[in-house]
């Protein structure tokens, strides 16, 4: 598994079955971080998913705890890319507001699928 930053982690080998928010929220302690052009979100697939047909991973932004109207950079990955050791990519805007954090929308109930979720630059293996 790649290095990442503990304070970007959002999700540790958790399980999404349903629509959710990441565990997790990332606190940059300024109004406007200025991030660059290769920051993002990286989703590594720790448990191969099954019995859904894709799931949207989102990444939020606010400037309150717990942002859930703003969306920053989003990508719909199908099940058939769902399977343990893949790892994506999703490119965010240069700047973010201060509170960062993941959202899941499973477009059909998902099972036994888990994955490790953190913000970092872009690189890594990802695709």
């Amino acid at each position: 598994m790649p290095m990442y930053d503990y304070l970007y982690l959002l999700e540790s080998d958790t399980a999404i079955t349903a629509d959710a928010y990441s565990t997790h929220e990332v606190n940059f302690g300024i109004a406007d971080k200025k991030v660059g052009n290769d920051f993002g979100m990286h989703v590594i697939v720790t448990t191969t998913f099954g019995a859904c047909v894709s799931i949207d991973f989102r990444v939020f932004t606010g400037v309150a705890t717990a942002p859930t109207t703003n969306i920053a950079a989003s990508r719909n990955v199908l099940l058939a890319d769902l399977v343990k050791g893949a790892h994506f990519f999703i490119p965010c805007p240069p700047t973010l507001e201060q509170y960062v954090r993941a959202h899941y929308v499973t477009n059909t109930d998902a099972d036994a699928g888990k994955v490790t979720v953190y913000l970092g630059e872009a690189g890594q293996g990802a695709e």
